[in-house]
């Protein structure tokens, strides 16, 4: 297996579009009477703020309502699912790089299933939100005692305008420069916009590539006994689930057909499918052949994704 060599690596801009996914959701935060609070520090130095949705649980302890937190989940559940099934997108100026926050690249082929996903989670969304208004106006009964001198009545609207401040919302764009520039900065344009395709496909490329690597070099630790005490640490059956997930999402991420990666991606897929968490966390052949597996799948993405110095790659969200 080859190192990457950048001439050779392409977006399959055909199969991509830029991806734009919006996330509405009522601030569930307000702002804080400066002047009721007791402190030390200069107040204009202060930045305090209360929890709406508050509730003291039977241990005095106070959190968040769980249905609310259920509703928030819903919108956080979407997020992480859509940059499951996308990429980032990057631009650079001079040694900086940064990804562009609120846009994706995606695979045009998946987008029915993408729609489909943001479409299950509106409905889930919908369900929560009706839970929710079943107990809001006991919190807001809570709120008065809980916040105390700090409840404002005007930080509680109805249950139908909470309701109006979620939603989702996306949207495509094509990838290149519009059409009516003037011819210069078309063609300083278009330049532009093949160095940067080259660019995000070699990006691409090694987070998946390091993203694979990342999983099984972690597989590789949990199964190898503590140095110091010989002991067995411990193991969860997510170890496993990650890579198999990894491998069933390439059909969405992988958007400069490397055939390589999909190789050895389905080589760790049988790996693990091959053990159950419970013959892992017992031991013996089972354990040992998933580690050396694990091992010899690690050295041969190192080969593949070679010597990147200074490049780290996240896939939680955007960001720089």
């Amino acid at each position: 297996m080859n190192k990457i060599n950048k001439n050779e690596i392409e977006l399959q801009v055909a199969n991509a579009s830029l991806f734009s996914l919006s996330i509405y959701r009522f601030g569930d935060r307000a702002g804080a009477d400066m002047d009721e609070l007791t402190t030390s520090a200069d107040k204009e130095m202060m930045g305090a703020f209360k929890k709406l949705f508050a509730i003291r649980s039977e241990d005095g302890k106070v959190g968040e309502n769980k249905q609310w937190t259920d509703v928030k989940g819903v919108c956080n559940d979407l997020y992480v699912e859509v940059n499951k099934r996308t990429m980032p997108v990057y631009t650079y100026a001079g040694n900086r790089k940064r990804s562009r926050k609120g846009l994706r690249i995606i695979n045009v082929n998946k987008i029915v299933e993408i729609e489909a996903l943001i479409k299950k989670h509106e409905q889930l969304l919908g369900e929560a939100l009706n839970k929710f208004a079943t107990v809001y106006p006991t919190l807001i009964e809570n709120a008065k005692v809980l916040l105390n001198g700090q409840f404002r009545s005007d930080d509680y609207p109805s249950i139908d305008y909470i309701k109006s401040r979620f939603g989702f919302g996306w949207s495509y764009l094509p990838f290149g420069a519009p059409a009516n520039l003037p011819k210069e900065v078309m063609e300083r344009e278009l330049a532009s916009t093949v160095a940067a395709n080259k660019a995000t496909a070699e990006e691409c490329r090694l987070a998946l590539r390091q993203g694979l690597l990342s999983l099984v070099d972690h597989l590789t630790d949990v199964l190898t006994p503590d140095a110091k005490t010989g002991k067995r640490k411990k193991f969860y059956e997510s170890n496993l689930e990650k890579i198999v997930e990894f491998q069933k999402l390439l059909e969405f991420t992988d958007l400069t057909n490397d055939s390589e990666l999909r190789q050895i991606a389905d080589k760790a897929r049988e790996m693990v499918a091959e053990a159950t968490p419970e013959d892992i966390k017992l031991g013996g052949k089972v354990t040992d052949k998933v580690m050396q597996g694990a091992k010899d799948i690690g050295e041969a993405l190192r080969t593949m994704v070679g010597e990147v110095k200074g490049r780290k790659f996240d896939f939680g969200g955007d960001g720089e």
